[in-house]
Formats: structure tokens, sequence, C-alpha cells
């Protein structure tokens, strides 16, 4: 989308539905980067406040404001005082966040509560050595479907044609330049062949091993993990989005929000050993992730049979075998690397700043100023 808006004739191919796979299983937040403030990576802040109020602008209609609580225990970064800076820094540094959005999605700054409101807004929360809490406003998306469908739809109002069910299955070339395309539809005889002068592939977990057919001397693996979230039949703890780290296993952190009359919880890390065409999630990792909701909460006692549904993905890891997410997003320029040129490899690590990682590439390309 971000190449049409700049006036570019696009074609998007997509070996299975738009919308789906490790989008599809996105946890649904789109982050201010409030987390970045705290290792002092403003530069991450602030592509995440651009990226976000560019869906409050763009997509009114499938976002929503909510409010998340986090307790403080007073261990590390998670003090009051901590907090306080954190939310004037917030403030300062993302002053532009509500820019050209309406009045209903604007961000408030967040505040710190006090210990006796922390327990009346999630009555559920482990209260030994609670000081407070953290209240903070992020978007999300109620619908995901609803949400995809806008984005391509604004994507082919722009002029975006869209080639679901087709796989590429070679890079054409002329002197070593890019020079198109060839796919072929799933399930059918039917073969297309586009020509253009750039190519990206952003497959996302399928990036490298679709690159061990269409540059097979600059294809290498990258090490994924298999990331997860699930909808629970119970309503949630709270009628606000709780965010905090499990009491009991290693998980990252992990955030409870509200989805109707249901229960919308994420995101739980495994490392991930298969082709990027095998992401199932295994009963064993269902059952720590329910342990760790359980652990980590007052009164809750979710079981599998409370799994309503469970959104699967693979993300980028800096080790394979490990869930150290990698943090920063990949931009490979295939030509600078001997390859042909015109053909670049990008991978994002945040659904949120998607579209910066698309910048990049064009400019890379020198297609964006």
């Amino acid at each position: 989308m971000v190449a049409a808006e700049a006036g570019q004739r696009v074609a998007l191919f997509d070996k299975s539905d738009l919308g789906v796979a490790t989008s599809g299983g996105w946890y649904g937040i789109l982050h201010g980067g409030l987390r970045y403030l705290q290792s002092a990576d403003l530069r991450r802040f602030r592509e995440s406040i651009v990226s976000r109020r560019w869906f409050a602008a763009n997509v009114a209609a499938h976002v929503a404001k909510m409010p998340f609580l986090m307790p403080l225990y007073g261990r590390g970064l998670k003090r009051p005082s901590v907090f306080r800076g954190a939310f004037l820094a917030d403030e300062l540094a993302g002053w532009d966040r509500n820019r050209e959005v309406d009045h209903g999605l604007r961000i408030t700054r967040g505040k710190v509560l006090n210990r006796s409101d922390t327990i009346n807004l999630c009555q559920h929360l482990p209260q030994s050595h609670l000081q407070g809490g953290a209240l903070w406003e992020e978007l999300v998306v109620p619908d995901s479907q609803k949400f995809f469908g806008a984005l391509i739809e604004r994507a082919k109002s722009l002029g975006v044609a869209f080639f679901p069910s087709t796989e590429v299955s070679e890079l054409l070339t002329s002197d070593n330049k890019v020079a198109g395309i060839k796919a072929q539809t799933l399930g059918g005889p039917n073969a297309v062949e586009v020509r253009a002068h750039l190519v990206v592939n952003a497959a996302g977990p399928w990036a490298w091993e679709l690159n061990a057919r269409l540059d097979p001397d600059r294809a290498r693996k990258q090490p994924l993990a298999l990331a997860f979230n699930m909808v629970l039949a119970p309503k949630a703890p709270a009628p606000v989005g709780v965010s905090l780290y499990p009491a009991v296993g290693d998980g990252d952190m992990l955030f409870l929000y509200p989805q109707g009359a249901q229960t919308f919880a994420g995101t739980w890390y495994v490392p991930h050993r298969g082709t990027a065409d095998d992401q199932s999630v295994d009963q064993k990792d269902v059952d720590q992730f329910l342990t760790a909701l359980n652990g980590s909460l007052n009164g809750i006692e979710y079981r599998s049979e409370d799994v309503v549904s469970i959104r699967s993905g693979l993300l980028p890891v800096v080790e394979a075998g490990t869930t150290r997410l990698a943090s920063e997003d990949q931009v490979f320029d295939h030509g600078s690397a001997g390859g042909p040129k015109g053909f670049f490899t990008q991978v994002g690590v945040k659904y949120t700043t998607a579209r910066l990682v698309a910048g990049r590439t064009l400019r890379a390309a020198k297609l964006l100023a």
C-alpha cells in the first residue's frame, strides 16, 4: 500500500489469503511504544507513535481505545515513581500522537493509581507487596477480519492488484536485474507472469524459504519462534486490559483484555523447529499458558475447555531454539550482495510499524524520498 500511495503500480501475491498466518495470529494491539521508553529507544517509540496515529486516522471505524492496567510491585522498573516519569516522557516525546485523530480515539496521558484504586479496578490481582498500578491507553482491533478487509479495500482503491492463493515460483531477471516474476495459482492450472523492475519478498516466516527458490545463492535460514494467543470463554478479569508478567513459568509479558463477553489472552512463545508451514500449537504449550495465567491472578481458573480459539504465527528470533525475539526489522538488498538488482527481502517484527518497514524498502530501492 505504501508503494501505491507513492504512485507506483503494485501487484501483491499471496499463496494463501491476506491477513492470515502471522498477521491473523496477531494480538490486535496497536502499541504506542511506551515500553521502548524504558530502554530509552526513542526511535522505536516515535515509530510506534507515528504508525498508531496512521491507523487511527485511516481505519478509525475498525479500531477502539482501551485502557490497560499494569500492577506495580516495586520490582525493577515496575515502580510507581518510574512510571510517573515514563508517562511524563511519553507525553513530551509523543506530543503529536493525536494529530488528525478523531476525538473518540485520542490517547490521553497515562497515570499511576494508588493501591486501593488498582485493586478496585482488578480485584484478581495478587495484593502482597502491591504498591499501585500504571494505567494507560492503547488502540485495539475488535475484529481483525474487518480490519484487514478495510486495509485491502483501501489498497484496491489505490490500484493494487491482488492475487490470493497464488504462489511465486520464479524471479525473472535480465542482465542481473529484476524483470518480474512467475507465479502459479494453487490448485489450478493458471500461471501468471508479471513484469516489474522491483520485487519485494515480504513472505514473513516463509521469506527465506522462498529465497531458496528465487535467489538461492543468498538464501539462509531464519530461526523462528511460535507465538500464539487465545480467546477464552470466561469474562475478562477486569473491565480494562490487564498487563502483567507471569508469576510462574518464563513467559514474556501477558495481556488480557475484554473481547465482548470473552477474554483475549496473549502472548505465549515457544521455540519453533519445523518449517514455516507448521504452525500448530501443542496442548502442552496451551496448558503452560493457562498455568501462567492462573498463577498470575487470584481467583482465576482457566481450563482447556475454556479455550474458544487459538491464533498462532511465527516470529524471527536472534538464536535458534529460543524465544528471544528479534527487535530489529530486516530489509535485505539482494543486489548489493551480488544478487539481482531490484530484489529485496523484508521481514518485520511488529505489525504496528509494518508500514515503516515498507517505507525503508522503498527508500532503499530509491522509489521513495
